[in-house]
Order: C-alpha cells, then sequence, then structure tokens
C-alpha cells in the first residue's frame, strides 16, 4: 500500500465487507467481533460483524477495520495486518491479540469480543454470559436452544 490511489481503493472495499458484515445475520459455524467507535467524537457506539469464516473475519481485521474506521496511516494498517498474523498463527493467544489491536486502534475503535457464533450460544466470556442473558430473561445462564439461539441472531443485528 504506497500511494493515495490504493489506500482509497482499499478504503472502498473496506466499506463494501463492512456492509456485508453488518447485514449478515449469524448461524452457526460463523465468526464475528463487536466493536465500537473510539474516535474523539465520543460517540461510542457499536456493532457486531459477521463472516462466514475465521480467515474472512481475520481478513477484515487485518486489512479492512482501520481504513473503514477512517485511518489512513498505512503502518497503523500494516501493524494491524502483523498483528493479525500472529494472532492466525496461533503466537499470540486471543487475549493478548486483542490488547495489543486494541491498543494499535486506540482512537479508532476498539474490539471487545472476537469469536464464533457458536462461543456466542454456550461461551463463558463475560461479553457471551450478558448476551445470552437478553435472550434468557432472567434465566439461569445455559447454552442456547435453537430457537433461542435465532433470537440471538436477530439480537447482534441491532445490538449497539
Amino acid at each position: 500500500m504506497s500511494t493515495t490511489q490504493d489506500i482509497e481503493q482499499l478504503r472502498d472495499e473496506a466499506m463494501l465487507f463492512a456492509d456485508r458484515g453488518h447485514q449478515h445475520r449469524p448461524k452457526q459455524g460463523d465468526w464475528g467481533f463487536y466493536a465500537y467507535d473510539d474516535s474523539s467524537a465520543g460517540y461510542r457506539t457499536g456493532a457486531f460483524m459477521w463472516f462466514e469464516s475465521k480467515p474472512e473475519l481475520l481478513l477484515y481485521l487485518g486489512t479492512y477495520e482501520a481504513l473503514f474506521a477512517g485511518e489512513t496511516d498505512p503502518i497503523v494498517v500494516r501493524t494491524a495486518e502483523l498483528l493479525v498474523e500472529k494472532f492466525a498463527s496461533g503466537s499470540v493467544s486471543k487475549e493478548e491479540f486483542l490488547k495489543d489491536y486494541n491498543l494499535l486502534m486506540s482512537g479508532i475503535s476498539q474490539v471487545r469480543w472476537l469469536g464464533s457464533f457458536d462461543q456466542l450460544i454456550s461461551g463463558d466470556e463475560e461479553f457471551a454470559v450478558h448476551l445470552r442473558s437478553l435472550v434468557l430473561l432472567g434465566e439461569p445462564d445455559r447454552p442456547l436452544t435453537c430457537s433461542e439461539a435465532e433470537a440471538l441472531a436477530d439480537i447482534t443485528l441491532e445490538y449497539e
């Protein structure tokens, strides 16, 4: 990525990729993340983005997320790519990756949760438990049934 034209082309691709990710209704086997705006404007609105595979999710985070959020510094974009490569290779844990990625993206966006829809349905991470509580309505936490998972998929499309 060496020219302004390259960055503009990638930003256009990022917008298309992001639109697909925001509109994709998750199903078992899909991968996604929840991130919120960390800009100085202070809106702090967030959204889920869903992809059909983990490699597609990592491609988005490594190549497009910074551009989608308005970043134009090629060093930030390249560093995001390198962080994702380390995570994809297994040389860092998800927690380490998110810490480093969020530090890099400070002032741009922050990833609060990253994983598969299956992990959201039955995982023990705090964010997954919180989202399941929106479906279970006061019931003790547990993995969701198929119909409850469908309701959770709908929630992720609107959750901010």
